[in-house]
């Protein structure tokens, strides 16, 4: 049976994800190697630390996310960080694979942290109310992309192969940009470049999603606070020590740019292209096979005679 898969590119795709990237640096300490202030010759020493976090350092970690990401939505603030229309672009989908005729969605990007495509990718199965929506987070340094080669930037390419790890369908590929390979396999790619989307956060939206994630953090007890000051991560790598430091890294690192440039949706081409790749994947499942009629036969019989 073929395996139908929808991949979305993250940045200006997705959405714009500034107003949360640091968040992962505090929050999925996993991420860290990929900071380009980290050294990687000490990427394997700095993972075997962190793995021996502790249950209890782990869930509250787990426990720290989980509820920004929900007060982010609660006040409103994903709507400065996940593209408009976002739901009733992907509505259509998301049907096709309630109906087991596509397997799944991948995030496939060349961000080297991964927090937003799984912020990306909980924000969206949570508008659906469908868990396990995604089968795939590709970050720019995902061991699985070693088919990918070099573009002219120096960054990884997006490569068809590297997505038929996990499809033998029909691939929907939804990106700001012309990636080549997918852009010419037009048999068994529908490619939508989708005009790019900046989020027009400004100073007081960070200042919004700092303040957020305070008064989350003041609900610690003491003995909680000072577990997350003394995290490996925390202390020696982002060298961080109190909330004083996390909202001066995090205005720093998320500090506001040059206004964007003007957001033109094309909603009637997005929709087109997604009912087409439906229509393919539709009538992509082969030949109905044909069953046998028999035609029975009512066979009589005459009675004997008995003497």
């Amino acid at each position: 049976m073929a395996q139908n898969v929808c991949v979305f590119d993250l940045d200006n795709t997705l959405g714009d994800f500034r107003i949360i990237d640091y968040f992962g640096h505090l929050l999925e300490p996993k991420i860290i190697p990929n900071h380009s202030a980290y050294n990687n010759d000490k990427k394997e020493d700095f993972l075997k630390t962190i793995n021996t976090y502790s249950e209890e350092e782990r869930d509250l970690l787990i426990k720290l996310r989980d509820s920004l990401e929900k007060e982010i939505e609660k006040e409103k603030l994903n709507e400065k960080i996940l593209r408009p229309n976002l739901k009733e672009i992907l509505e259509p989908l998301v049907n096709q694979y309630k109906k087991h005729k596509i397997k799944g969605f991948i995030i496939y990007s060349n961000n080297a942290n991964l927090y937003p495509l799984e912020y990306a990718g909980r924000a969206i199965q949570d508008i659906f109310h469908t868990p396990d929506l995604f089968i795939k987070y590709l970050d720019r340094n995902h061991e699985e992309r070693t088919l990918d080669k070099a573009d002219q930037s120096g960054y990884p390419s997006k490569m068809v192969s590297t997505i038929r790890q996990y499809s033998n369908g029909k691939i929907l590929f939804v990106d700001d940009l012309i990636h080549n390979d997918f852009y010419i396999d037009y048999e068994n790619v529908t490619y939508i470049q989708i005009p790019p989307f900046e989020t027009d956060a400004d100073t007081i939206d960070l200042e919004m999603a700092i303040t957020i994630f305070e008064d989350i953090f003041d609900t610690l007890t003491e003995e909680e606070q000072n577990m997350f000051f003394n995290l490996y991560h925390v202390k020696h790598i982002l060298q961080v020590h109190n909330f004083e430091e996390i909202d001066k890294q995090y205005l720093q690192y998320s500090k506001e740019r040059k206004k964007p440039s003007e957001f033109k949706e094309n909603l009637p081409m997005i929709e087109e292209k997604i009912q087409s790749f439906i229509k393919k994947i539709s009538s992509s499942g082969g030949k109905k096979r044909k069953t046998r009629r028999f035609k029975f036969f009512k066979k009589t019989f005459k009675r004997r005679k008995t003497d």
